[in-house]
């Protein structure tokens, strides 16, 4: 099955407009196993149209909390006002996976929105109140970064104060969320400080292989 799906978004990459191939991926989507309702959902991510949203936003529901994140995740691409208001109501997800990762597209779909010009009327302060409320240090991670995004820069201190969380996948989240983001040339050099600090004192393998990855290979193209 799994090569059968591939097949199919081939089949759509080369032929977007192919209705038939798409009621197969929607049911695929709906009436799959967990296994291949999540291989549908990642590979929706790089079929970036209305029709992959429609049933990304469908799998929303899904009763697998890896399938609601996976979904999540995918529609970062998005520019829809709408699509941002189903990600809205997934940030109260009894699911730590599901809420960080809405939260993260939240930002990317914020950013969509703001180049052409359109915005949610209360989304600041949805955000600020969700921070201060979630208990997860990894979703609030997740939120440091999508407010960060929307121009408020007090959640960096948050941010840049992660890298040395006590939980190393904490420590990885916060690096690797630092590949995107606009910082000042002041604010990066912060950053670089504390990533070099971190490595000399970092004990897992992961968390060092992230901040030599980032220091060697993600720099040299950083945002200013």
């Amino acid at each position: 099955m799994t090569d059968y799906i591939d097949d199919l978004f081939e089949r759509i990459c080369s032929n977007i407009n192919d209705k038939l191939v798409w009621i197969e991926i929607e049911s695929i989507a709906i009436n799959g196993d967990s296994e291949e309702r999540l291989q549908v959902s990642e590979n929706l991510a790089q079929i970036h149209c209305v029709q992959t949203e429609k049933i990304l936003i469908e799998m929303l529901k899904d009763k697998e909390r890896i399938i609601r994140a996976s979904a999540c995740d995918s529609l970062y691409f998005s520019h829809s006002l709408e699509v941002l208001n189903h990600l809205l109501k997934m940030i109260s997800d009894k699911t730590v996976l599901v809420r960080g990762y809405a939260f993260l597209s939240i930002g990317d779909v914020y950013c969509n929105l703001k180049e052409e010009k359109e915005t949610h009327p209360i989304i600041d302060q949805i955000i600020a109140q969700k921070f201060d409320i979630e208990q997860s240090e990894w979703v609030k991670i997740c939120i440091a970064r999508t407010a960060f995004l929307m121009v408020n820069t007090s959640y960096l201190t948050y941010l840049l104060n992660s890298i040395h969380s006590k939980y190393y996948k904490n420590r990885c989240l916060a690096i690797n969320l630092f590949k995107d983001l606009p910082l000042s040339t002041n604010d990066k050099s912060k950053l670089i400080k504390m990533l070099k600090y971190q490595e000399e004192n970092e004990s897992v393998y992961a968390v060092s292989h992230c901040i030599n990855d980032f220091l060697t290979n993600d720099l040299k193209d950083y945002k200013t």
